[in-house]
């Protein structure tokens, strides 16, 4: 009887492993899933917003998702909270294949195309996102000790961005939702690899990527900043602000067009 009960009571609770595909334009399936939202919903609760069969909550192994090329522009703000079962070896990437996620802010509080809130062992590999507002804008914003997570060959764009308010960036880690000097820890093991962050004509955001740590303490964040492309900034291409041990090198940091000096 009892293990009658252990074999049933986990038929009930599945979890994502193996390979997946976002891609709106074909049906929503076990296998795919037509939005951002709809695959995080799943990971994070085992429900999903297209219809298509929940595989989770959670992970039981390493999950690859494969974002079909051509599928896009994905147009949708995406929240991610702690997803259960991730790992080193049971981690989510999530292969971009340079197809477009993105949104407008209209508020401080929620300006983000992607948040990472308390979620850990994800990366980002080749994707486009664009921060489309002109007053408020986060292509990706880590928070709430978002671990081990990575963001990697991919295009970071904030097209209209005028505003020189401190809370924008292409890449923010920090406690804040209004005011980037929230303290606290946002991560750890946090990498940012190999991308373009850009602008255009417009200034772009307050800095290219922001970091802020706690005030005091000696935790070790090791975060890894290197070789991306940061240009379109107001006021300085990287702003870290009470970091211990991080790896940052081989930035190539620059103002064009129309973006005013920094530092």
């Amino acid at each position: 009887f009892l293990l009658f009960s252990f074999f049933l009571s986990g038929s009930l609770f599945a979890q994502l492993s193996g390979t997946y595909t976002i891609d709106k334009n074909s049906a929503a399936s076990s296998t795919n899933y037509q939005s951002f939202s709809s695959l995080f919903k799943d990971l994070n609760s085992g429900s999903r917003t297209d219809a298509g069969t929940a595989n989770g909550p959670g992970v039981s192994a390493a999950v690859v998702v494969n974002v079909i090329k051509s599928s896009g522009p994905y147009t949708e703000q995406v929240n991610i909270t702690a997803i259960n079962g991730v790992s080193s070896k049971a981690n989510i990437t999530i292969n971009g294949n340079g197809e477009v996620v993105q949104y407008t802010a209209t508020s401080s509080s929620s300006s983000y195309v992607f948040r990472l809130n308390g979620t850990d062992f994800v990366t980002f590999d080749g994707l486009t996102v664009k921060a489309l507002g002109s007053s408020y804008g986060r292509c990706f914003h880590f928070m709430n000790s978002a671990d081990n997570n990575a963001i990697q060959n991919c295009d970071l764009q904030m097209p209209n961005m005028t505003s020189t308010s401190n809370y924008n960036a292409y890449v923010s880690i920090t406690q804040g939702t209004t005011s980037p000097t929230s303290y606290g820890d946002p991560g750890e093991d946090i990498s940012i690899i190999k991308n373009n962050m850009h602008s255009g004509s417009n200034k772009g955001p307050y800095t290219g990527i922001m970091v802020v740590n706690e005030r005091s303490g000696t935790i070790v964040h090791n975060y890894n900043i290197e070789n991306n492309n940061i240009q379109d900034w107001s006021y300085a291409g990287i702003y870290a602000y009470y970091l211990m041990e991080a790896n940052i090198k081989n930035n190539e940091i620059h103002n064009t067009g129309s973006s005013i000096s920094g530092y």
